[in-house]
């Protein structure tokens, strides 16, 4: 079966959530609107909070992500009142590595010589 396709959105939130897994520890939560908003800074243009919101929602399809809901500020207390808390799975860590090392890794460019 092939890898599935991502947005650029879904790419990001993927990529965001594994740098803040790496600065705070593993297991480590965001919440929507912050994230929202850390990945619309990135592709410097206006997410639509339903349409991000419905993309993550296809990464908790595909089980790249779990999401859950802030009753009573329990899981996060910057998020709102039953606002979603993303957390990645072990497959969407790998999914984001992979894509971070790609990033990194520098382009191959082949010049002709000329004799």
């Amino acid at each position: 079966m092939s890898r599935p396709r991502f947005s650029a959105g879904q790419k990001e939130a993927l990529l965001q959530l594994h740098f803040n897994e790496l600065k705070v520890g593993d297991g480590s939560t965001l919440p929507t609107s912050n994230l929202r908003e850390v990945v619309a800074n990135i592709l410097d243009r206006n997410l639509n909070p339903n349409h991000f919101s419905a993309s993550l929602h296809k990464l908790v399809a595909r089980e790249y992500l779990t999401v859950e809901y802030n009753v009573d500020r329990k899981l996060h207390p910057s998020a709102r009142v039953n606002e979603g808390v993303w957390a990645l799975t072990i497959l969407g860590r790998q999914y984001a590595e992979t894509l971070y090392s790609a990033r990194v890794r520098p382009i191959r460019r082949y010049s002709k010589t000329i004799n």
